[in-house]
């Protein structure tokens, strides 16, 4: 998430505007203080990125294995 916000500019404010989630949220995502945050808030992410959610469903653990293999060779 950082990297990607970095590419398109965003600062935390800025990402958080795009998503419609708050800074705060932002902040603890960043921090890893969220364990596993839900699917509509990596969506939210992955679009004010310009980017597919897929990866990010794959890394926070919501899908995993032969699935996530099958997602992740398609992309």
């Amino acid at each position: 998430m950082r990297e990607g916000a970095r590419r398109r500019g965003f600062s935390i404010r800025e990402l958080a505007l795009h998503s419609g989630l708050s800074p705060a949220q932002i902040n603890r995502l960043r921090a890893s203080q969220v364990e596993r945050p839900s699917l509509d808030t990596l969506v939210a992410i992955a679009r004010a990125l310009g980017r597919n959610p897929n990866l990010l469903f794959v890394v926070s653990g919501h899908v995993a294995g032969e699935e996530a293999r099958a997602m992740l060779a398609r992309m």
